[in-house]
């Protein structure tokens, strides 16, 4: 019962209120939290990888014009602020050195915002921010990305979140903050569907929720499997197969 009222103040609409806006209390106790917020990306954007030097920094003007070819650019400057731009985004789990992802800005075809997008994307490990990079697409652009064909990516993490920006944007487009659909993909060997991450956590995510079915045969097979738990809440997980005793649907 407790919990349930801690829940219930947490969520309400006028502590979220309070958390979605940008001011020094809200921003010092979140801080406080050891997960990684979403909201932060809007209110510093400077990182050590925040693009490379040959690139120029990108103004307001870039994003009133359809746009060329994608392309990488060394973050922003100040005639665009990010607080007062829509965004979306979502996250897919990262292997180092065999994680590709496929953007496509479909807000062209879809929703008639004729003009190239602000983008990011960062790998957060334990729930930190170690890299992020930004860029720009185009109109009707569909990008393949390797990721291990970028020379200033040595970092390790748990995951890729991909965001993007622009003031014509649907607000909370597709809910959860705002949602972006795209897709990792490992080696040509498996694919995995963006997952919506939001502005603001409270919680940690205690539960093994997949769609992964192993069958039991595996037992008689000399080979080891192990499966790779992601979650935007903590470390990645990995699990023995077998000594795990994770045969068939194992989500709790």
């Amino acid at each position: 019962m407790f919990k349930k009222i801690i829940g219930k103040i947490l969520y309400s609409k006028y502590i979220l209120k309070f958390f979605y806006n940008d001011n020094f209390i809200s921003n010092y106790l979140l801080s406080l939290v050891p997960l990684f917020q979403r909201k932060f990306i809007k209110i510093s954007t400077s990182n050590k990888n925040d693009g490379d030097n040959k690139f120029e920094k990108t103004s307001i003007k870039a994003l009133n014009n359809s746009g060329e070819k994608f392309k990488f650019i060394n973050g922003i400057d100040e005639t665009i602020n990010l607080k007062e731009m829509n965004s979306v985004a979502g996250y897919v789990p990262y292997q180092k050195n065999c994680t590709q992802i496929l953007l496509y800005n479909f807000f062209s075809k879809n929703y008639s915002i004729r003009k190239q997008l602000l983008g990011t994307f960062y790998l957060l490990k334990d729930s930190k921010k170690v890299y992020q990079k930004w860029f720009l697409l185009p109109v009707d652009c569909v990008k393949f990305l390797d990721l291990k064909d970028l020379e200033d990516l040595n970092e390790d993490a748990d995951n890729i979140v991909v965001e993007l920006f622009h003031q014509k944007l649907p607000n909370n487009h597709g809910f959860h903050d705002g949602h972006l659909r795209f897709h990792g993909i490992y080696d040509n060997l498996s694919t995995a569907h963006s997952s919506p991450i939001k502005n603001i956590y409270f919680k940690k995510n205690n539960v093994v929720s997949t769609r992964r079915y192993f069958p039991k045969w595996i037992k008689k097979n000399e080979k080891e499997y192990y499966i790779k738990i992601n979650n935007i809440f903590e470390s990645s997980k990995i699990y023995n197969v077998n000594k795990n005793k994770m045969h068939g649907d194992y989500s709790q």
